[in-house]
């Protein structure tokens, strides 16, 4: 019995891991395509466009696929589980966290740049695009991020008051069904009390 029982445990590890190594990759795969379409963008743009306007558009693209690539790296490597722990910690808390908010500074620099341009439009048409893509795509993705940790703060609280509205409604029937049972029970007392009454 306990071997069958060590075994289904040993199963259900497994299939954990396997299930994290999965979304493991299939996060690190998103990460990359995402990014690496950018920078491959970035690439182009910049390879086949040498315009340039009054705010420095093209040096921000260069930069943030400097940045992207250099991100990209650093959060694969601190996924990799043969690291070892105290390693991957350290590099996700004081490298990759500090160069995703400069990151994100440099996305509201690029952003001061693109909407105050006054020629990048029509002297750099290409990176003015490619930068306005980028930051609809980084200012969809903060969105995202941002209803998603209010759905998560929100939820416990809506579905505690979803119980209690439930518990509210079944006690509320309950004394309906208590209310009902009475009213028959009145119903043939009063029945029998007719029926005696005539008897006599």
């Amino acid at each position: 019995m306990e071997d069958k029982k060590s075994e289904f445990e040993l199963k259900r590890h497994r299939g954990k891991e396997n299930l994290s190594n999965s979304s493991l990759v299939l996060n690190i795969l998103f990460t990359l395509i995402v990014n690496f379409s950018f920078i491959i963008a970035i690439a182009i743009v910049l390879g086949i466009d040498d315009g340039s306007c009054d705010k420095p558009i093209r040096q921000w693209l260069i930069v943030r696929a400097v940045a992207n690539v250099f991100l990209i790296v650093i959060y694969s490597i601190s996924q990799i589980k043969k690291i070892s722990e105290k390693i991957r910690k350290f590099m996700f808390s004081y490298i990759f966290m500090p160069g995703a908010f400069l990151n994100f500074a440099w996305m509201i620099v690029g952003s001061v740049w693109e909407f105050e341009s006054d020629d990048c439009y029509d002297k750099f048409y290409n990176g003015w695009a490619l930068t306005l893509a980028i930051l609809i795509v980084d200012y969809v993705s903060i969105g995202l991020v941002c209803c998603l940790v209010s759905c998560c703060i929100c939820a416990p609280g809506m579905i505690f008051k979803i119980f209690k509205m439930i518990k509210l409604n079944y006690d509320e029937l309950k004394e309906m069904e208590k209310d009902s049972e009475n009213c028959v029970k009145e119903q043939k007392k009063a029945e029998l009390e007719a029926q005696s009454n005539a008897k006599v």
